[in-house]
């Protein structure tokens, strides 16, 4: 993995590259946009086991991956639109989305984050729906998705 090049002639990595998995910033933020713009069926394939409403596990960062996944986007997020959305114009219908669906969450109740919200809500829905339109609107192929997901692995700060 090459880093970013520097005005004196160095590579250096980027904040949000993730050299341990051989990804840059900017490619993570399109490999979960394509996980998005897949199935649910798919999704969960390729996520580790999601809980359901009441596990105490959907509760945790580091054991549902429903929130690794928001918090990875919103990480990610800023790489790709430096890249590619530096106006952040085509980005912000699926960040409004993401921001509904976080919204949800509360100190009592997991809220979107659980098995039955991800296979039935309208809020996972519309996300969805804005990142496969902005797969589209770039002109963008989906990306490989490693299977299993290391989700858990992309919330991890940089060494």
């Amino acid at each position: 993995m090459e880093g970013r090049e520097v005005a004196d002639g160095v590579q250096r990595e980027d904040e949000f590259d993730r050299p341990w998995l051989g990804l840059r910033g900017e490619h993570l933020f399109r490999m979960l946009l394509s996980l998005l713009a897949g199935s649910p069926k798919r999704q969960r394939r390729l996520l580790p086991a999601i809980p359901s409403r009441g596990d105490p596990r959907a509760r945790e960062l580091e054991l549902n991956p429903l929130l690794g996944l928001s918090f990875a986007l919103h990480y990610y997020m800023p790489a790709w639109c430096r890249a590619h959305d530096p106006d952040r114009d085509a980005t912000w219908p699926l960040d409004e989305c993401l921001e509904a669906i976080d919204r949800t969450a509360s100190t009592e109740d997991v809220g979107a984050f659980c098995l039955e919200s991800f296979l039935a809500d309208r809020s996972w829905r519309q996300l969805r729906h804005e990142a496969r339109a902005l797969l589209k609107e770039l002109g963008l192929e989906r990306a490989p998705i490693p299977s299993p997901l290391p989700i858990f692995e992309l919330v991890k700060p940089s060494s």
